[in-house]
């Protein structure tokens, strides 16, 4: 007759019964490589996601901030400085697309 134990998962009170050659064994019960990798990767692209929508939530509050300056100095400007701040609307557009593309 084998001599038994059990292993308890705490959270759960779940409980399984292993043989105590199982409990000794260093591989026993432990995530296989490919499963392993499979995680960090997962875990990985969810920290970039995050970085991403990061920047684009910086960017858009940028823009909205330019806009209000631009609505209330609107009145006193002509249209040359209209060109200009488009201009420069497709240069923040241009960067933010660059920082994105880095982290994609």
């Amino acid at each position: 007759m084998q001599k038994r134990s059990h292993l308890v998962y705490k959270r759960n009170q779940d409980f399984f019964y292993v043989c105590i050659g199982h409990l000794s064994d260093r591989g026993f019960c432990q995530p296989d490589a490919d499963e392993a990798a499979e995680i960090a990767e997962r875990k990985k692209k969810e920290e970039l996601d995050r970085e991403i929508e990061k920047v684009k939530k910086e960017y858009e509050e940028k823009q909205r901030l330019k806009k209000e300056k631009r609505k209330a100095k609107d009145k006193e400007k002509d249209k040359d400085a209209k060109v200009a701040e488009e201009e420069e609307d497709k240069k923040d557009e241009k960067a933010k697309d660059e920082k994105v593309c880095l982290y994609a």
